[in-house]
């Protein structure tokens, strides 16, 4: 839209386009009706409306990328970006029943008919009023990849990898990463190859491909990945004598030798029991850890041996819930005037009983740059705000909380108890 400006002559105000500036002088000497003005004459025609530019949408890739050939007619995801919402899809030239999922995503209903006959065909996405995207292609394939097991391997070791899929021969190779690559038919469903550690050595994405005479298969990823730990379920309990399981999420994890999973208080100088570490793949470990103390802080570190960083595990004093513990602390000390209620919104804060859920969790601070206002499970001051507020002097940005009055310390531990266990509503 382009910019407008007011001209104000003889008690007439016109509202004008940049493009239209052209017009006016004439326009309001005969009085007539231009960009916006009003008059009683004709013959001086207004400029066009500014052109609406639709972008066309951009396909990444599709999920499957490959069917067997007269096999079960699969929903297609078609993954990418600046899809709209009534944008439609064909399929080798026709239309395709297209569910707008998101601006990312959208899903397609194709038939038996498509997947009757081997071949490549081509996908298309047309968003309203907009150039046709990039073309991908679907494959129909008498033999194809459909997962690898495991999809992923720690650096250096040797990883046996199942290439599981359908329509595979004695004969067929494979290529790791474009070079051929020895391997062991299994069945039609499955080929074997063994990577060795010097194979392993870097970390990066790898292709595997299946060869069948002249014909590829479709490209399926294999990553080497360092070893390391992203997160951690439940992110919070409370601590007591009663074991519970411990998953734990990262990449690079291998059954031989079974890792050393390790929980300890902030400082290392006390460590918890651990017991029945399994190594579920190569992305998910369980053990069985008991808390049988109140560690400092209330939070824990949880490492696995050969990953960079450990991650955190909160562990609560005692059961805390929003509804059943906290929110009445808010409604006391934090939604009176001036503060934290409907109407003050300070720091665009709102803790009322309908509203403090929706504005704590995982909602960034206002004040305190690239930290979160409640992270479940974390505690620390760095991480969760909200305990920052209540714990920290001087906190991170702002006064502390509340700003008038105070808060015991018996609340501000139910508080972070709260936290701490995974922010229960």
């Amino acid at each position: 839209m382009q910019p407008h400006t007011t001209l104000g002559f003889a008690h007439l105000d016109i509202q004008i386009t940049t493009r239209c500036k052209m017009w006016m002088v004439a326009a309001i000497m005969a009085g007539l009706s231009a960009c916006g003005g009003s008059g009683g004459a004709s013959g001086i025609t207004a400029p066009p409306p500014d052109p609406v530019i639709v972008e066309p949408a951009v396909i990444a890739s599709l999920s499957p990328a490959s069917v067997p050939a007269g096999g079960a007619a699969p929903t297609l995801t078609i993954s990418g970006s600046r899809f709209a919402s009534g944008a439609a899809a064909t399929y080798n030239g026709s239309a395709r029943t297209t569910n707008f999922v998101s601006t990312t995503e959208l899903a397609v209903t194709l038939t038996s008919a498509d997947v009757a006959t081997t071949g490549s065909y081509p996908v298309i996405v047309t968003n309203p009023g907009a150039k046709a995207s990039n073309t991908v292609n679907f494959s129909v394939s008498s033999f194809g990849i459909s997962s690898l097991n495991p999809a992923s391997s720690p650096t250096g070791v040797a990883q046996l990898v199942q290439i599981v899929g359908f329509g595979f021969i004695n004969t067929d190779t494979v290529t790791y990463n474009g070079i051929t690559h020895a391997s062991n038919f299994v069945s039609a469903n499955r080929i074997d190859i063994t990577l060795s550690a010097t194979e392993t050595a870097t970390a990066g994405i790898y292709p595997i491909v299946v060869i069948q005479g002249t014909a590829s298969s479709n490209t399926v990823n294999f990553e080497v990945a360092q070893t390391r730990v992203t997160a951690v379920s439940p992110v919070g309990v409370v601590a007591n004598t009663t074991p519970f399981t411990l998953t734990i999420i990262g990449a690079g994890f291998t059954p031989t030798p079974i890792p050393t999973v390790t929980v300890t208080n902030s400082t290392g100088s006390v460590s918890y029991n651990v017991a029945n570490v399994n190594v579920e793949s190569s992305t998910r470990i369980t053990a069985t850890v008991t808390l049988d103390s109140n560690p400092i802080g209330n939070y824990v570190n949880v490492a696995v041996s050969g990953a960079t960083s450990p991650v955190i595990l909160g562990a609560a004093n005692a059961l805390s819930t929003l509804s059943g513990n906290v929110q009445s602390i808010f409604n006391t000390s934090c939604t009176n005037a001036g503060c934290h209620n409907s109407v003050a919104k300070a720091g665009s804060l709102v803790l009322a009983s309908d509203s403090a859920y929706a504005n704590l969790i995982n909602v960034a601070s206002s004040g305190c740059s690239g930290a979160l206002r409640v992270v479940p499970g974390d505690p620390r001051t760095v991480s969760s705000i909200l305990v920052d507020k209540l714990t920290a002097p001087p906190p991170c940005a702002g006064s502390a909380m509340p700003k008038t009055g105070s808060i015991s310390a018996a609340n501000v531990q139910t508080i972070v108890d709260w936290v701490a266990q995974g922010a229960p509503p």
